[in-house]
């Protein structure tokens, strides 16, 4: 219910306290035992019913018109002063929302006097459009790196980016290992590039990021779904800057040492929207490279699927569908890779640890995360190591070796 109209008399006391004390609000609440808000709110009130007279200028008014009459000498004999509510404050856009349109008043003189913004929340379709925009003036912008001088045509190195959540924060205290943004950075930068190092001159690298690349999705700081609350370090515009720059060092690492690099960036529960734009900011950023391969204008985000030789490989989060499911997609979905392969291989993060499950003829594996585990995971009692693995598939003889890079707690 709405609250009841203050008193006249009340209005009365308050302003006559406030008279009485110069005018000093802090001082006047205090004697009158309310919040300065409260004061505040009293004293327009009062203005507006016409308590406090009229001596120029009212609380929350402004004076919008004067008129004197003059006497015979000069001297000032009359005033008119006309008050009006003053502006209220700064518009700023909601969060979640952009501008829609605009509409204004205008006088005989083309002059603004009266203006009204429309907004409306910011969609998908919107925000996707957007970044395609920002991101149009980095098309080609990246340096041609020169290719390695000998790669193996019969060899894919495959490089797994699970759940790396860029931009968790979590306290040694609370969780027995901190993290933040730039030792989340740091961490999958070391990682990747050592694996790079490890790895056999395979001709194709494959830099699959199996979601949850973010922790978070935007500003709100909460999983989209669910709206579980997440400890975030830093502004969510430098949270994906960071992540963008994390994996274009990944690529053009990858680029000195393959001859040719395919990127694909999956959802995950904790960043649905971003795989989008990640693919969308990257493959215009490398648009004029031949040797990666990312596709900016494709829609499928939740699953990738791919012929290599006798191997039919495919990824996806891991939240969506169990092992089990996951085998029937890889059949359904393609069976012409299902028929030309020997061997099958489903990648897959988001419950953060090892496991291999064979359903059929297909290995579902999942693989750890690379960074220690936030504050939810901790008290939900989870426990497992971190680390990056690298996998490298023959054409022919299926997987013929694999490194891993172990991330020791406190390293």
């Amino acid at each position: 219910m709405p609250s009841p109209p203050v008193p006249d008399d009340v209005l009365i006391e308050r302003v006559t306290a406030f008279q009485a004390n110069g005018n000093n609000q802090v001082q006047t609440a205090d004697i009158l035992g309310i919040s300065r808000g409260a004061l505040q709110q009293s004293l327009k009130m009062a203005a507006r019913r016409g308590l406090m007279g009229t001596s120029p200028v009212l609380p929350g008014y402004q004076i919008k018109k004067t008129s004197t009459q003059l006497g015979p000498s000069g001297e000032l004999q009359r005033e008119w002063i006309q008050q009006a509510p003053d502006a209220g404050p700064e518009f700023n856009v909601p969060a979640g929302h952009m501008v829609k349109g605009v509409s204004a008043l205008v006088d005989a003189n083309n002059r603004i006097v009266q203006q009204w913004i429309k907004t409306k929340e910011e969609t998908q379709t919107d925000l996707i459009a957007a970044i395609k925009e920002e991101f149009e003036q980095y098309r080609g912008a990246a340096q041609l790196i020169q290719p390695p001088k000998e790669t193996f045509a019969d060899l894919m190195q495959v490089y797994p980016v699970c759940d790396p959540h860029i931009g968790m924060l979590a306290w040694g205290p609370e969780t027995g290992e901190s993290n933040d943004l730039k030792i989340g950075v740091d961490r999958v930068n070391n990682g990747l590039q050592r694996l790079m190092s490890l790895a056999p001159p395979a001709e194709t690298a494959v830099i699959i990021q199996t979601g949850d690349f973010l922790h978070a999705d935007s500003q709100s700081n909460a999983t989209p779904a669910s709206g579980h609350q997440l400890d975030v370090d830093g502004r969510a515009q430098k949270v994906k800057l960071a992540g963008v720059q994390l994996l274009r060092r990944s690529i053009d690492y990858a680029l000195q040492k393959h001859s040719r690099v395919i990127v694909k960036n999956l959802k995950g529960n904790h960043d649905p929207e971003s795989a989008a734009w990640l693919n969308i900011a990257l493959g215009l950023f490398y648009s004029n490279e031949p040797r990666v391969e990312i596709d900016l204008e494709d829609g499928n985000n939740d699953i990738w699927l791919h012929l290599f030789g006798v191997n039919y490989i495919g990824a996806t989060h891991g939240h969506t569908m169990k092992p089990e499911r996951m085998a029937m997609v890889m059949a359904d979905d393609n069976p012409e890779y299902w028929g030309a392969s020997k061997y099958r291989w489903m990648i897959f993060g988001h419950i953060h640890h090892e496991t291999v499950k064979e359903v059929g003829s297909v290995r579902c594996e999942s693989f750890r995360q690379p960074v220690p585990k936030d504050a939810y995971a901790h008290s939900h009692g989870y426990r497992s190591g971190n680390s990056m693995s690298s996998v490298t598939l023959h054409k022919t003889d299926g997987e013929i070796g694999r490194h891993k890079i172990n991330f020791p707690r406190g390293a």
